[in-house]
């Protein structure tokens, strides 16, 4: 089984470009509109974690990761 990583956090946190550099080396803005499953990522949209309407979406996704990795703006 391959591993993934799910990636949740607030819009703008940085989850799609840290999913691009590390895949790509380079990263291009793109608003992440729906759950995305890209190689061994799983990338979510910050309002998934922001409205609370939405958490199932992101509860049911998160037994397909084999690591959950917040991310913050500091």
């Amino acid at each position: 089984m391959d591993k993934k990583i799910m990636l949740v956090g607030k819009t703008r946190t940085g989850k799609t470009t840290l999913i691009q550099h590390l895949l790509y080396g380079e990263a291009q803005y793109k608003k992440t509109q729906a759950i995305e499953f890209l190689e061994n990522f799983i990338d979510t949209p910050g309002e998934y974690i922001e409205l609370p309407t939405m958490y199932h979406a992101l509860l049911i996704t998160s037994y397909e990761a084999s690591i959950i990795l917040f991310l913050i703006d500091t």
